[in-house]
């Protein structure tokens, strides 16, 4: 039944907030989390436009939490039995969410991180000097690339097993990083040998096969050499 008044749409409204976080142990958290951002944002005193960007994005995120639970709801209402599509209905709703967490994240780092990295002390004055936008826009490409290679193979899941291995494109990734951004051809040798170990124990385990590996490796290469080629 439909309320009559609008007070009554307010309530039922606020009812369902509630419900969900009472309910949803992931609403709860993004409440938790939106609230320090809240408080951080007023004390590092962003502007207007910055502020309301945070505010934009914290509502998405929590939209999609709630569109997210609600669709499931419905979902489990239609069927009491596993079904194909009811199961890809809900791995779509999660990815939503997951989709906005992402992009939460990614405004967190360019509106807050940023604004408190001057404040960070001399200490550590030399970690500033990373270019760590550059780092993190190759590291996202990478989990993007993975991610799209292997919906094309339909072989694994996203996060283990198939074409190509994730963990070696994101291991060689941060290696190329890590020798792009220090110089340095110790740390080079150290961090080659990290993704080493990393891509050797996926086929230790029969996760990944070999040749899963090394296109992970070259895909993860590849993609952070031609973004530090562009933006440095």
């Amino acid at each position: 039944m439909r309320p009559k008044h609008l007070t009554g749409s307010i309530n039922r409204a606020i009812k369902g907030i509630v419900e969900c976080l009472k309910t949803q142990r992931n609403m709860r958290l993004h409440f938790l989390v939106a609230a320090g951002v809240l408080a951080l944002s007023l004390a590092i005193q962003l502007n207007a436009q910055e502020f309301t960007l945070v505010c934009l994005t914290i509502t998405l995120v929590l939209v999609a939490e709630m569109a997210n639970t609600a669709l499931e709801g419905v979902v489990d209402m239609m069927t009491n039995t596993y079904h194909p599509l009811a199961r890809r209905v809900k791995d779509i709703s999660a990815g939503i969410v997951l989709l906005t967490a992402i992009n939460a994240c990614i405004v967190g780092y360019l509106v807050i991180l940023r604004r408190l990295m001057p404040s960070v002390g001399d200490w550590a004055g030399w970690v500033l000097e990373w270019p760590w936008h550059v780092s993190l826009a190759a590291a996202i490409l990478v989990l993007i690339a993975v991610i799209s290679v292997k919906g094309l193979f339909h072989k694994g899941s996203p996060m283990r097993g198939g074409m190509p291995s994730g963990h070696a494109a994101v291991a060689f990734s941060g290696w190329v990083i890590c020798s792009l951004v220090s110089l340095n051809g110790l740390v080079s040798l150290v961090t080659f040998s990290l993704a080493g170990l990393v891509a050797l124990s996926r086929v230790r385990k029969k996760i990944h096969t070999a040749w899963e590996v090394v296109a992970g490796a070259f895909l993860g290469i590849i993609i952070t050499v031609f973004i530090f080629q562009i933006f440095r």
